[in-house]
């Protein structure tokens, strides 16, 4: 509820987000249960090593480096990833339910007050000549919370980081340390094409491109930053 917007989300858009976030935390909970971050520190503290002495490797050569030496941790801890469509479908769910049960009470003044108020309701509207189904949060709702919290939170996936990131040694290898990271994002809708294309290519050359625009470092542009944050907090 707090990501979403005062005007509304498109409802197919954020059923997917939902269902991303469900498969993220199990991910990291499956992981966790398995020991997977206690064999990630052991290599990450070397790889973070080599990184800041910058050894002629690249970052992929280094990390498999590491891994020949202490072990290959990314198939002792394969976790299958869930197809675009099971996603969708647990975030349908969800949305279903936001719907359905979530519910605020409204103070009007006065002595007036209204109880069990639907949260989220369901619109459409019309962008470039195509309707799209909407979830859209109650303006009562929203200025509850508004004047109930006024700090952000985003999910990990979504942030930048403050530590080097897993470099790409495949495409189901890098990026987070914990939030799965997508190698190819893309908003066709087409179930597990993307990774069946390039389980079947050499994507070496795209994975060392990425570890090397990954490795730049970033700077906040705190005049930009304000115009953002004045303009989410009055929309």
């Amino acid at each position: 509820m707090m990501s979403m917007s005062a005007s509304g989300n498109i409802a197919s858009v954020l059923c997917y987000e939902l269902g991303s976030s469900v498969y993220s935390h199990h991910l990291i909970n499956q992981l966790k249960h398995d020991g997977y971050f206690e064999n990630l520190r052991m290599i990450y503290s070397d790889y973070t090593s080599m990184y800041t002495h910058r050894c002629n490797l690249s970052p992929r050569q280094s990390w498999l480096q590491l891994e020949d030496k202490i072990g290959n941790i990314s198939t002792r801890h394969r976790i299958e990833p869930w197809h675009n469509m099971w996603l969708f479908t647990v975030g349908l769910k969800l949305l279903e339910v936001m719907v359905s049960t979530l519910t605020f009470n409204l103070d009007w003044g006065s002595g007036v007050k209204l109880r069990n108020i639907p949260a989220v309701f369901n619109s459409y509207k019309v962008w470039g000549g195509k309707m799209y189904g909407m979830a859209v949060p109650h303006p009562g709702y929203v200025a509850m919370l508004s004047d109930a919290k006024h700090d952000f939170e985003f999910e990990t996936g979504i942030l930048p980081m403050v530590v080097p990131p897993l470099p790409w040694v495949n495409p189901s290898q890098g990026g987070y340390l914990a939030s799965p990271t997508k190698f190819v994002r893309s908003y066709r809708d087409v179930i597990g094409q993307e990774e069946d294309t390039i389980d079947q290519s050499d994507v070496t050359t795209v994975m060392d491109s990425l570890n090397i625009l990954g490795s730049v470092g970033w700077k906040i542009n705190q005049r930009v930053l304000d115009v953002q944050l004045c303009l989410f907090r009055n929309n």
